[in-house]
């Protein structure tokens, strides 16, 4: 990534491109493009590293048994999303969804009823489902880890 952990990599190369803006201040026009290939290379080098499977599918159900709905869940730092791909033969609107805190429960016509499991626990109160071009999208809040603590009241008897 850089040297000697520096994430600007060289850091004599990032002196001499900065010399550049001195250059501009005393009257000279300097390249600036070298200004997007830093910004550049440094997300490059940064971002996906910071994200991590962030943003990558974390279940997905690639051939569904007969039945069952395709669904993909992704998790972002606030939320988890859950698509749901809805076959051109059911009618979204026959179809009803539940969650709890770990769980999204779809349920349609003839008792049919899909199950699936969020990789974070939810505030299911906060949720909200859109239908668009055949696909249902869930948005759940994620309920955050807190180290904090909460007093406890002792009561007296």
């Amino acid at each position: 990534m850089a040297d000697n952990g520096n994430p600007f990599g060289n850091w004599k190369h990032f002196e001499e491109l900065f010399n550049g803006i001195a250059s501009a201040q005393q009257g000279k026009v300097p390249d600036m493009g070298w200004v997007d290939k830093f910004i550049q290379n440094v997300m490059k080098q940064t971002v996906p590293a910071a994200l991590g499977n962030a943003l990558k599918p974390q279940q997905a159900a690639p051939a569904s048994p007969a039945g069952q709905l395709e669904t993909e869940v992704f998790e972002t730092h606030r939320n988890v999303i859950v698509r749901i791909r809805i076959p051109a033969q059911v009618n979204p609107r026959n179809l009803q969804l539940f969650a709890n805190s770990s769980k999204v429960k779809i349920e349609g016509p003839g008792k049919n009823v899909q199950f699936v499991r969020l990789p974070a626990l939810v505030h299911s109160n906060s949720s909200k489902a859109e239908y668009q071009d055949g696909i249902l999208q869930l948005q759940l809040r994620k309920k955050m880890n807190s180290d904090r603590f909460d007093e406890l009241y002792i009561r007296f008897l």
